[in-house]
């Protein structure tokens, strides 16, 4: 199987009464012309293939996208991830998988509770994250969470919490005496026969 950039592919594919010196040289500066542009082709391919973009175009494209709660200070595969799950934050809008997918990408731990885990009213729900967060990550997330929760849906908190690990350690000591009894001798007076 002959393939585009080959340089007999075009000689090949024409009649034998055009198979001749001048349509063989064409043939071969048609496949070096053809080696040029797959090349190029290859670079253009952003969309089927952000897997291999390049980090300093990320902010470029998360901009043409518009990728919500991107910040181009974000290490490069959290800018990827949040590239990624874009696309599934847009497409479920106004529900859970969208929510959970924007907090996947922005915290490394953070979870959505509707409102019927905590006894909240219909159609709260509250965010838990157990990441470090700044008042200015606050704003952006609550923003940010507006464009991608349903109109309904009211955001009650954002819970912070810390993992605490510690070791406990438990001893037991068992110990068994053991004493003879004391058996006296008492001597019986009085008993009748």
């Amino acid at each position: 199987m002959y393939k585009l950039d080959d340089e007999e592919t075009l000689y090949m594919s024409l009649p034998p009464n055009l198979q001749n010196e001048k349509t063989k040289s064409l043939s071969v500066a048609f496949a070096h012309q053809m080696k040029k542009y797959l090349a190029y082709a290859d670079r253009l391919n952003i969309w089927g293939d952000i897997d291999h973009l390049a980090p300093e175009h990320y902010d470029a494209f998360a901009a043409c996208i518009a990728v919500p709660y991107y910040r181009s200070d974000f290490p490069d595969d959290k800018k990827l991830k949040l590239i990624k799950q874009s696309y599934i934050v847009r497409r479920f809008a106004g529900t859970q998988t969208a929510i959970d997918a924007l907090l996947d990408g922005v915290f490394d731990d953070a979870s959505y509770i509707p409102w019927y885990e905590y006894d909240g009213k219909p159609y709260h729900f509250k965010v838990k994250t157990y990441d470090v967060i700044t008042e200015d990550a606050t704003a952006l997330l609550t923003n940010t969470l507006k464009k991608v929760k349903a109109a309904r849906s009211i955001m009650d908190s954002i819970e912070t919490g810390r993992h605490a690990y510690g070791g406990i350690q438990v001893g037991m000591v068992t110990t068994q005496a053991q004493r003879n009894p004391v058996i006296k001798e008492e001597s019986c007076t009085g008993a009748t026969e």
